[in-house]
């Protein structure tokens, strides 16, 4: 009788512990995927569903110096991610055939208020675009009530993204519609140039600007062009494939031949003459975001190459 005592008790000891173990290792699985997809989700986007081929990679706030609180963003993930840093992408590709002729950039140009009309134009900028576009904002350039970006946002991906305007999260067209900016200064492709082909990176940017112009004629929109990388610090994508897209991107907005859409040549302006990839010093730390003099420089030549447009014309005659 106590040996089968003993051997019965033995036999329930033993299921108990396989029972268990089962529980405990399913339990961890499924509370790790359950973590893993929550935070990507809730991360990067406001749909419920991830686009493809994306991981976006988070980097400290150090990635932009002189990093100060210029705001109570309601998304706090906003200013510390880098979606450019798209780690599963494909190589990329480029067309030197498209290549644009990129004069040499002299520094002795850039003087700051180069423009006497630098108030005006400042005074009515907005900004959309990715984290790169935010830097406007990061360093106290434009406020935050005129800055509408999105760190990871792309023309690949504009429908997962959502904009925060006084009427709340909106589409980019919509969010555009609802703060109805006389001048918006647009700034995206750096999460495009691994993920599209140049022509449809160009062809889709110039569809979303001329949606907004339908919304609100009296809009003026300038796209800046994809900005360079240091190549010694990075290897996300090449220079040379960066130069495609902004081919395709300067040709199809002269294509359209519109009074209201303007490519303003961002590249140049930050780019090494000799080398053309990003000058020395004008990083931000990964040498894919960028350091305050880019910005300032951006801006002086921006206002400078607003009053060789019909810009300051246009807006006065929607203002009467």
């Amino acid at each position: 009788m106590n040996t089968y005592l003993k051997h019965m008790i033995g036999c329930i000891s033993l299921c108990t512990a396989a029972a268990l173990t089962a529980v405990s290792c399913g339990s961890a699985v499924d509370d790790s995927s359950s973590v893993h997809e929550a935070t990507a989700v809730s991360a990067y986007f406001t749909d419920e569903t991830q686009p493809e081929n994306t991981a976006p990679a988070t980097i400290s706030s150090e990635s932009f110096t002189m990093f100060t609180e210029t705001s109570s963003a309601t998304d706090s993930t906003q200013q510390a991610t880098a979606p450019e840093l798209i780690t599963n992408a494909a190589e990329p590709t480029a067309d030197p055939n498209a290549e644009p002729t990129i004069p040499p950039y002299n520094p002795d140009l850039i003087q700051s208020g180069a423009s006497s009309n630098e108030e005006f134009y400042k005074e009515r900028l907005f900004v959309m675009g990715d984290s790169i576009c935010h830097g406007f904002n990061v360093y106290g350039f434009i406020p935050h009530e005129h800055c509408l970006t999105q760190s990871s946002v792309s023309m690949w991906n504009l429908d997962y993204f959502k904009f925060n305007t006084p009427s709340g999260q909106l589409g980019m067209v919509d969010a555009i519609a609802d703060v109805h900016p006389k001048l918006l200064y647009m700034s995206l492709g750096m999460n495009d140039v691994n993920l599209h082909k140049p022509q449809d990176f160009a062809d889709k940017y110039v569809d979303i600007a001329k949606q907004m112009i339908e919304r609100d004629p009296d809009i003026n929109i300038v796209i800046a062009s994809i900005t360079p990388i240091n190549s010694n610090i990075s290897s996300f994508t090449t220079n040379e494939n960066i130069r495609s897209y902004n081919a395709a991107l300067e040709s199809t907005i002269k294509a359209a031949n519109s009074t209201r859409i303007f490519y303003f040549d961002t590249y140049s302006i930050i780019a090494d003459p000799e080398t053309l990839s990003l000058s020395e010093g004008r990083t931000s730390g990964d040498g894919i975001h960028l350091s305050t003099s880019c910005y300032t420089d951006f801006l002086t030549e921006l206002y400078s190459f607003l009053d060789k447009t019909p810009v300051m014309e246009q807006i006065k005659a929607s203002e009467e």
